[in-house]
């Protein structure tokens, strides 16, 4: 995944992340809803949303050191010779008997 696909994946959740706050301070006033936050609160919410907004369309990305990692652990995982010699060595050495 480049950092751009990563960007567009990170603003695909972000909006509906935004849609759900929206929904849990009843922002569209929705007339079901018993209650709702004061516009003082629903304003506030749409400072901080856009801030959000920009911080992902706009923030700086980098590479995440722990996904190397991850990658050599899935490759180790799924290498069946080094499996098959990790459980070896967890079994201990083996004892030969001598027949005489």
């Amino acid at each position: 995944m480049s950092p751009d696909q990563y960007r567009q994946q990170s603003h695909e959740l972000a909006r509906d992340a935004v849609a759900c706050l929206a929904r849990a301070v009843n922002r569209f006033s929705t007339q079901e809803i018993p209650y709702r936050y004061t516009p003082e609160v629903h304003d506030k919410m749409l400072r901080l949303s856009v801030e959000i907004a920009r911080l992902i369309e706009h923030g700086d990305i980098e590479p995440n050191p722990a996904h190397a990692l991850y990658k050599r652990a899935v490759a180790a995982r799924n290498d069946k010779g080094l499996q098959k010699m990790l459980l070896a060595l967890t079994k201990g050495p083996t004892k030969r008997h001598r027949h005489g």
